[in-house]
């Protein structure tokens, strides 16, 4: 079980990241009036997103029987 949560939270990681970089380039820095990347809504947003996203590729890796567990 360590293992799934490793794992799960590795690809969180990775998918927040990827869309916090996604997201600064594409709205860009400095087109925003205010430059707070610690607005509250942003970062519930993104933690939503790599939410769902990260239960889906567990759910497609978990279907392909590409994850053990």
């Amino acid at each position: 079980m360590t293992e799934f949560w490793l794992f799960a939270i590795g690809i969180f990681l990775i998918v927040i990241y990827t869309l916090h970089k996604l997201g600064n380039n594409y709205f860009g820095k400095k087109n925003r009036k205010d430059k707070h990347l610690f607005n509250i809504y942003h970062w519930e947003i993104l933690v939503a997103l790599s939410s769902g996203l990260t239960y889906l590729v567990l759910l497609i890796l978990k279907s392909t029987s590409i994850l053990p567990f």
